[in-house]
């Protein structure tokens, strides 16, 4: 399964048949968050051992600019910054209209 090993254990965590033993909504978006933050945390993949592309270097964003720039749609710069999508937490809102 190429699923990072933290994604894997977040959906198991969220699939708990005890309503109470689930993650609220606001521990979901905390890791998601730290995940964005420190993508270098997703290499380990579930049921393999670490992940070996050298093509994907050790990071970590701290801002729009930077996490564009790293996932090479930095020419979008300019459109997230108009839509208010200034920083890192308002980019997790994002939703389908």
């Amino acid at each position: 399964m190429d699923c990072p090993v933290v994604l894997h254990q977040l959906m198991l965590d969220c699939w708990e048949k005890g309503r109470s033993d689930r993650p609220k909504f606001g521990q979901i978006v905390n890791t998601l968050d730290k995940l964005i933050r420190t993508p270098s945390s997703l290499k380990q993949l579930a049921n393999s051992s670490v992940w070996q592309d050298p093509t994907t270097p050790d990071f970590t964003v701290n801002t729009v600019e930077e996490w564009l720039d790293a996932i090479k749609m930095g020419q979008y710069k300019d459109n997230f910054s108009s839509a208010g999508y200034v920083s890192l937490e308002s980019v997790l809102y994002i939703s389908i209209r």
